[in-house]
């Protein structure tokens, strides 16, 4: 297993785990500008992924924290609804009893999760076991990927973000972000790392400067041992 730093595009990742056992399916960090397949997307005017400005927190409330109390895909208490209610300045967390650190929880996906277009939004299992699963999504660029970034300054952390059609985090714009962090904070298998493995494409693309990835594994599963 190798350790490198890479610096391209102002974008900065350290430590992230980019080599693999023998055998491990190929799971690259792309730091490039032309990703193809995404580029109809780009081309539409007003589609879904035109600029989005970030938001500002919300004035009527102050930052608020929401707490993931469900496995299911969608409804009350899910990774979904929380999402999709969460303002920028939030952050999203897992209730530990239900996504015990040490024997991690699968969520199976039945559709693409809400784009991150708001913000500075926190995304944190680093103290419980989350395993986000995406092998029954289709179609391509966010309908395909774990988390599409489209806003500055949000962290996801602590997650297994495993088995999607295409990638398992792309920021597509946006400059602040943060992708993983120390593997010994956090009571989870990997602290606040991610696991980035098992997908048909890649681990992470980034197309944006300025963005930090450091402590995820990639092309392995949370022991950094076993090929996924």
């Amino acid at each position: 297993m190798k350790m490198r730093v890479v610096r391209q595009w102002n974008a900065v990742v350290k430590a992230a785990t980019v080599g693999k056992p023998t055998g491990a399916s190929s799971q690259r960090l792309w730091l490039w500008p032309g990703l193809l397949t995404v580029a109809l997307w780009l081309i539409l005017p007003g589609g879904i992924l035109a600029q989005q400005p970030d938001t500002p927190p919300r004035p009527d409330r102050p930052a608020a924290t929401f707490v993931v109390t469900s496995r299911t895909d969608s409804g009350l208490g899910s990774l979904r609804q929380a999402m999709s209610d969460a303002q920028s300045g939030d952050t999203i967390t897992f209730d530990a009893g239900v996504f015990p650190p040490g024997s991690p929880v699968t969520i199976t996906l039945l559709s693409g999760l809400p784009m991150l277009t708001k913000g500075n939004l926190t995304i944190d299992a680093s103290n419980a076991g989350v395993v986000l699963d995406g092998r029954y999504l289709s179609g391509s660029g966010p309908f395909g990927t774990g988390f599409w970034i489209q806003s500055s300054n949000n962290t996801i952390k602590g997650l297994q973000i495993l088995n999607f059609p295409q990638i398992s985090i792309m920021i597509l714009s946006g400059t602040g972000n943060v992708i993983g962090g120390d593997r010994s904070i956090g009571s989870g298998l990997t602290g606040e790392g991610n696991v980035l493995s098992g997908n048909q494409w890649d681990g992470i693309v980034i197309h944006s400067s300025s963005n930090t990835v450091s402590g995820n594994l990639m092309g392995t599963d949370a022991s950094g041992t076993r090929a996924v």
